[in-house]
């Protein structure tokens, strides 16, 4: 900020002053207790209930039936949760 006022009379003083409040306010937001809360996307919701429940159930033989009920979906939407989320099957994941 005292660069700031030194540079007063400079050519490029009236675009010197925006840049720093937006620095300012940057800065003001990056350390702001409230941060914005993101609400987790249908798929996300999805994916932690599935997850949790292999997680839960990782020594038995589980089926795509068992995990899309996990979620109460069925097992295409649980397909579709895993594909677009981890790029790889239910079954797949469990073999990794």
């Amino acid at each position: 900020m005292n660069e700031l006022e030194q540079s007063k009379g400079a050519p490029l003083y009236p675009y010197q002053v925006p840049t720093a409040l937006a620095q300012l306010w940057l800065v003001i937001e990056e350390h702001s207790p409230t941060k914005k809360l993101v609400k987790p996307t249908i798929t996300q919701l999805r994916m932690q209930q599935m997850l949790a429940f292999i997680d839960d159930h990782y020594q038995d033989r589980l089926t795509l039936t068992e995990i899309a009920h996990a979620a109460h979906v069925g097992r295409s939407e649980c397909s579709r949760c895993f594909q677009k989320t981890l790029a790889t099957s239910p079954m797949r994941y469990l073999q990794e």
